[in-house]
């Protein structure tokens, strides 16, 4: 679990501010000090000289400041709409989700509300893989999004056909809302919100997970 969050952590951070790695041929940044000098204003604040941040890297801090006149219309409409890059993030959920030992495939579609996630597992525990599987996706997905997932190999495919596809896509919303039906016949995991949020209520849900895992496997 450590290990997961971190991989979270790194994840979080790439997505937020545009993770890429140099271009061939461009130069990387030679210094430290090529990006923070550091000076003091007049009342003791340490300044940072930002230099040319058009390529910082991953691992830099993400920062916008605006006036009202800058993003809103006449009509009081934003002239720009925040959006997600849902190919980047579909790259960050199945990197993600290969982090956990016992899944050994996956692949993520992401649409404008929905995150379908398909996997493979080596475990005989399904549930208890599911809910793994569910967590690592909602943990970087905004609140938003919901999360269906599905170990059952066959929905690969049912997910793959929507690569290259748009949200506009003719019918494709039914098309997606038959899928998901489809998915929730897998184990979907046993997510409660901020139920999960108490430590020892999380400790006893998957000791529960576990011990309905083996149950099974006994009959």
């Amino acid at each position: 679990m450590k290990k997961l969050m971190i991989y979270v952590m790194i994840f979080g951070l790439c997505f937020t501010v545009g993770c890429r790695a140099p271009e061939v041929g461009q130069p990387e940044v030679n210094s430290r000090n090529s990006y923070y000098n550091q000076q003091v204003d007049g009342e003791g604040h340490n300044v940072l000289n930002q230099g040319d941040r058009t390529d910082a890297g991953p691992l830099a801090l993400g920062y916008r400041r605006y006036e009202r006149v800058q993003v809103h219309q006449e009509n009081g409409q934003q002239t720009v709409t925040p959006v997600i890059d849902r190919d980047r993030l579909a790259d960050g959920i199945t990197r993600l989700v290969l982090t956990n030992e016992t899944v050994d495939e996956a692949a993520t579609l992401v649409t404008d509300e929905h995150i379908l996630v398909t996997y493979t597992t080596n475990a005989d525990n399904r549930d208890y893989v599911a809910d793994q599987v569910k967590r690592t996706a909602l943990s970087v997905a905004p609140r938003y999004y919901d999360v269906y997932i599905s170990d059952d190999h066959e929905h690969f495919q049912d997910i793959e056909r929507f690569q290259g596809l748009q949200s506009n896509s003719p019918n494709i919303e039914n098309t997606i809302e038959q899928t998901i039906e489809k998915m929730k016949q897998s184990p979907q995991g046993w997510y409660e919100g901020d139920k999960d949020d108490d430590m020892d209520y999380m400790k006893k849900k998957h000791q529960r997970l576990l011990q309905q895992g083996n149950s099974r496997k006994n009959d």
